[in-house]
């Protein structure tokens, strides 16, 4: 009875070190979301002035799935940017980009949810000027040291 007892206080003793030690400290959430926050900033500054070989570097390639604004599903990484890259193309300059709201969640140390809205002023390449609104989810990983994007959900709104 006694060799039983011990063999299950052992596993809940585990589970509960590991619990433990998945909590964050203070520092550590400030930490944590500074560094996604700087690799959120990174990707807005990449598509401001259109870098876009810089904006695809923050994606997780092996990993990534989304979901569009039109409610169309990116089941890989090449569906995504082959979706994407024709919109681009089109983009003779990115006028201003603004996200009023972004808040960052914390998952864990490795993983993070990024939530925006934005405000978006384009010129297209024959000149016309058009606004674009919405918002989006983002999920951040922690890979090999960098926050990269395994997931986003995309939405529109009126401006």
């Amino acid at each position: 009875m006694t060799k039983t007892v011990f063999l299950l206080a052992i596993p809940i003793l585990l589970i509960n070190c590991s619990v433990q030690d998945q909590k964050l400290t203070e520092a550590e959430n400030i930490q944590i979301k500074t560094e996604v926050r700087a690799s959120f900033d990174s990707l807005v500054e990449s598509t401001k002035v259109q870098d876009w070989e810089s904006y695809f570097n923050h994606f997780d390639e092996n990993n990534f799935s989304g979901l569009n604004a039109d409610g169309t599903v990116w089941e890989s990484f090449e569906n995504f940017k082959a979706s994407v890259i024709p919109g681009f193309k089109m983009i003779e300059s990115s006028d201003s980009l603004v996200f009023p709201i972004v808040k960052i969640s914390l998952i864990d140390k490795n993983t993070a949810v990024l939530i925006n809205e934005y405000e978006q002023k384009i010129t297209l390449n024959g000149g016309q000027e058009i606004r674009v609104a919405g918002g989006g989810a983002q999920v951040w990983s922690r890979i090999s040291g960098k926050w990269k994007l395994v997931s986003i959900s995309a939405s529109s709104k009126q401006d």
